[in-house]
């Protein structure tokens, strides 16, 4: 009876200096395998901000074309509207562009993927529409000639 006791001492005693040595071990490699999960998601943020940055400054470019279109040319007052309606959603998009870079700070782990996909399809987006813009832009011009 004394032995089970005493191997049970010993044996509680053993378990106890595993549980107390190894947690620091198992604490360090958490707050390692937590840096390096953050320097990811900080390196992600980077370059998301990096696309929408990009996107923002292809809108801003259009942006200065249409403007500059609107202030040298004489243009009937249709056209002149319809290029103010395309400043403004130029404007438009590049206001939405500015607020997604706002979010990027408040992105976690858990929801970047579905935040980049986001960032992605508008990117995809606006591409497109900056694309028929200056189509329309183009045909607008070309008939004002």
């Amino acid at each position: 009876m004394n032995s089970v006791k005493s191997m049970t001492a010993i044996l509680s005693s053993v378990l106890m200096f595993f549980v107390f040595a190894c947690s620091p071990q198992q604490n360090e490699e958490k707050k390692d395998d937590m840096k390096e999960l953050e320097a990811q998601l900080m390196e992600q943020k980077k370059e998301i901000v990096s696309d929408i940055n990009a996107s923002i400054l292809k809108v801003e470019k259009k942006l200065a074309v249409l403007e500059e279109k609107l202030q040298a040319e004489e243009l009937e007052e249709e056209l002149k509207q319809q290029l103010e309606g395309t400043k403004e959603k130029l404007t438009m998009q590049k206001d939405n562009l500015e607020s997604q870079l706002q979010k990027v700070e408040t992105v976690t782990n858990e929801n970047l993927e579905v935040f980049k996909n986001e960032i992605a399809s508008q990117t995809v987006a606006i591409d497109q529409e900056l694309d028929k813009l200056s189509e329309d832009m183009k045909g607008l011009i070309s008939k004002e000639d």
